[in-house]
């Protein structure tokens, strides 16, 4: 039987919206389902593309891949929702400590981190409005995407062509056969969970180590200080605060493992406030806050590839909080896997059941 699709992918976020797009580039259309869970990550994640991560300044894991692709792909999506949603933005790293500029000097000397690394600035670059007294430097091909404009765009696309349902995929209630999955009365040659930290009860997976990391962020106006001269730039120093216009911010994020919900709370927003009052001149009014879950498994690698207990099952997930640097060139490795049979070595996530 020739399946109404050759794929259901569960979940609109960044992999499932990078996935669709992977395929129609191959001519492959596929199904999307997505229930709108206000927590899950993509519905508040800044969306930065930082080619730096971490206090030590390390270039992003297989950035020099992933990084072209993304750029590539988030043109191309610009002109096919009609609309800007990434915008290439620099990123200004406040040097934090003395080890932190340790870390940077070496990176200074190395060839595969100085390709990202571009003006380095004096102390004091911005007197009145950022704290810098050791220097900062600026981060290269970076920028940031408007997530949940994406994901609100991308879904009206694909609803105008009959190619969308906004409904939770429960794994219990698929159909798996031989030659197809059936869900809804709707049959598909693949399903594709891109479900984000859910996947951890998702029973075709069972026994992948999820860590998930909830996070809080907030939207700002600016109540003093001379935030009209903040450069036109993300600005990180541990957490990181991006200038909307009009005196509005974003700023985040936290990172907590002892709850999994959209819950926001005073000791998050004390967390985020806190720190940027370490290196913004300035007082803020808190205008929203929101949280997210962010799908995490425990080595820190996408998990990517077949369920063991059926090939006609897969997923794409462990993200994390690379997911927009990462998720264009994951979905190609994906479909490589599964359209011609490419390796996905130690993405594969049956790295986890060979251990047993």
């Amino acid at each position: 039987m020739k399946p109404d699709f050759p794929y259901l992918i569960v979940g609109l976020g960044i992999a499932g919206t990078s996935l669709w797009r992977a395929l129609e580039r191959r001519g492959i259309p596929a199904f999307v389902a997505d229930a709108g869970d206000a927590h899950a990550a993509s519905r508040v994640a800044p969306g930065v593309v930082n080619p730096l991560a971490g206090k030590r300044l390390n270039p992003s894991w297989r950035v020099a891949e992933q990084l072209p692709v993304a750029l590539d792909y988030y043109r191309e999506l610009d002109a096919l929702l009609g609309e800007r949603v990434f915008h290439p933005t620099p990123i200004i790293r406040i040097i934090k400590d003395a080890e932190q500029r340790e870390f940077f000097e070496k990176r200074k000397l190395q060839e595969r981190a100085q390709s990202y690394i571009g003006r380095e600035y004096e102390p004091d670059r911005w007197p009145g409005v950022l704290k810098d007294p050791l220097g900062s430097f600026e981060a290269t091909a970076s920028g940031y995407l408007d997530v949940a404009r994406t994901v609100e765009l991308a879904e009206a696309l694909l609803a105008r062509a009959g190619r969308f349902a906004k409904e939770r995929v429960l794994a219990e209630e698929l159909e798996v056969r031989e030659d197809c999955v059936i869900w809804r009365g709707k049959s598909f040659g693949r399903v594709v969970f891109c479900e984000g930290w859910l996947a951890g009860k998702n029973q075709f997976f069972e026994g992948l180590p999820f860590k998930p990391a909830k996070g809080e962020m907030m939207t700002l106006r600016a109540k003093s200080g001379n935030l009209d001269s903040f450069p036109q730039a993300i600005v990180n120093r541990g957490k990181w605060i991006l200038p909307l216009g009009n005196g509005l911010f974003r700023a985040g994020s936290t990172y907590s493992w002892d709850s999994f919900d959209d819950v926001t709370s005073e000791a998050g927003k004390d967390t985020v406030l806190n720190a940027l009052g370490e290196f913004v001149v300035g007082e803020f009014e808190v205008l929203s806050q929101n949280a997210g879950v962010r799908p995490i498994v425990k080595d820190y690698r996408p998990v990517l590839g077949v369920s063991p207990k059926s090939d006609r099952v897969c997923m794409f997930n462990g993200l994390g909080s690379k997911g927009v640097l990462a998720a264009p060139w994951l979905a190609e490795q994906l479909l490589n896997h599964l359209e011609g049979g490419a390796p996905l070595g130690e993405m594969d996530l049956a790295r986890f059941f060979r251990r047993k």
